[in-house]
């Protein structure tokens, strides 16, 4: 093998490698991304969970009526 030969080898596997490191960060940049919008939807669904149990949940005193009920009517 010439010495011409060897650096186009070396070439050929750097571009190759280039080419790899290139798509391993594409991947890592979307499992990246999926990770942060899957870390988004859980906190947004424990969130709406949390709401909608405190909503239901009137013996903690969250949701005591304030006496400001329109609904109701004092005779």
């Amino acid at each position: 093998m010439s010495n011409a030969d060897h650096t186009k080898d070396e070439t050929e596997s750097s571009d190759s490698a280039d080419r790899n490191g290139k798509a391993s960060d594409d991947r890592q940049a979307r499992l990246s991304k999926a990770l942060r919008d899957n870390l988004r939807r859980r906190k947004a669904q424990v969130r709406a969970r949390k709401a909608q149990d405190n909503a239901g949940d009137t013996s903690l005193g969250q949701n005591a009526p304030s006496g400001d009920d329109p609904s109701r009517q004092d005779s």
